[in-house]
């Protein structure tokens, strides 16, 4: 799972000057699944915007979630974040698919 801003970074890092509009790249991204593709778009309801592979499905996130918290009594975000190797924002997202 990566963020659209984590893409979109990658993706006009790798062009150099031929830069991809964020817009462009939005687009593209909703055409995934129509292409089937095997990443998708997914919008948490927080509004972080995300592309994640198919392989990778939210109830594998859960119980890997659930495991670590298990094992450590106690985590924050930033804590998460640094376990997994996902940003902040990520992590924090984790934390709402738990509930």
């Amino acid at each position: 799972m990566m963020s659209l801003t984590d893409v979109y970074c990658w993706v006009n890092r790798a062009r150099g000057m031929e830069l991809l509009s964020p817009d462009d790249l939005l687009n593209a991204c909703k055409m995934l699944e129509a292409l089937g593709l095997p990443v998708r778009l997914k919008i948490f309801d927080s509004g972080v915007v995300v592309l994640h592979l198919l392989s990778h499905s939210e109830e594998e996130i859960i119980l890997d979630t659930t495991k670590l918290l298990e094992e450590k009594k106690s985590l924050t975000a930033d804590e998460l974040s640094q376990l997994v190797a996902v940003s902040v924002v990520l992590a924090r997202e984790r934390f709402v698919l738990e509930t």
